[in-house]
């Protein structure tokens, strides 16, 4: 935000307007206001009564609270957990504590497509790759701290235009008897997209364990464990559960390991569809 801002005065309601909300509820908010007359001695107290608004007020707060960043002391800053959706999939940032903002200087905070944060000297250009959240100004070991949120809440769409990325859903598919072993077949990425899941379909289904396949980029495992995996049970011909929010960039390849394969019989005939989301600046 930059340049002169201008305030309006606002006006406070008349005494005898406020005086009639005595004891009554919000109904915009469900807040009530405390009514006149009550103290120590009321039933409840004015403490107990005054507490409940401040509660109730506190969870209304909490969601205007997410994604905020505030000074941690000591040239740092700390970040509050988010919920949030970028390139249409659902995510959540976990927070930070004490993260070192130079002196004298300026930087960024924002979330990247791979949900991690970043302070850097200014925002990427790409508007649908990141979450805006803070400019931080640090000058003699003091800082400012100007809130970019709104630039995300009050957001308008371009006329005509529903989202800004499409859904893309390439395959590869692996012939025959499947086997333990890292298939020769490679899928190099033709253009940035974010990988949200994976699913494995055998035309023969695996008998006696799952049949279980990774999906490697640039020869790295995208999944935390095996767990995470295309696993196709035994006696089933299809996955839909190897789920996984995973940037991939123009270049970047994409290979596939067949981990195990079923023990009385192999799985065969083995499809992998990569279902993503790509911006549609970038196709």
């Amino acid at each position: 935000m930059a340049g002169n801002l201008t305030y309006p005065n606002e006006v406070f309601p008349s005494d005898s307007a406020v005086l009639v909300l005595d004891g009554t509820i919000d109904s915009a908010t469900g807040l009530p206001f405390v009514a006149k007359g009550v103290g120590p001695n009321s039933t409840p107290t004015y403490e107990v009564q005054y507490n409940r608004r401040q509660q109730r007020e506190n969870g209304i707060l909490a969601a205007v609270r997410e994604g905020m960043v505030v000074e941690d002391g000591a040239l740092t800053v700390g970040v509050y957990p988010i919920r949030y959706t970028l390139g249409g999939v659902r995510k959540c940032f976990d927070g930070a504590v004490n993260q070192a903002i130079p002196d004298d200087s300026t930087r960024v905070v924002y979330v990247d497509s791979a949900n991690a944060l970043q302070i850097q000297a200014s925002f990427p250009t790409d508007l649908t790759a990141h979450l805006p959240l803070a400019t931080v100004t640090s000058a003699s070991g003091v800082l400012t701290i100007t809130d970019e949120r709104p630039a995300m809440m009050f957001e308008v769409s371009p006329v005509g235009a529903s989202a800004n990325t499409i859904p893309i859903a390439p395959s590869v598919h692996i012939a025959g008897s499947l086997s333990v072993s890292v298939s020769t077949i490679e899928w190099p990425a033709p253009f940035d997209f974010t990988l949200v899941s994976a699913v494995g379909r055998v035309a023969t289904a695996p008998v006696g364990a799952n049949l279980i396949v990774d999906v490697r980029l640039n020869g790295t495992s995208i999944f935390a464990s095996q767990a995470e995996m295309i696993s196709v049970a035994s006696s089933q011909n299809q996955d839909t559960s190897a789920t996984k929010n995973q940037a991939v960039v123009a270049g970047d390849v994409l290979t596939f390991e067949v981990e195990q394969v079923g023990t009385t019989t192999a799985g065969a005939d083995l499809t992998v569809v990569l279902n993503g989301l790509a911006a549609t600046t970038t196709i």
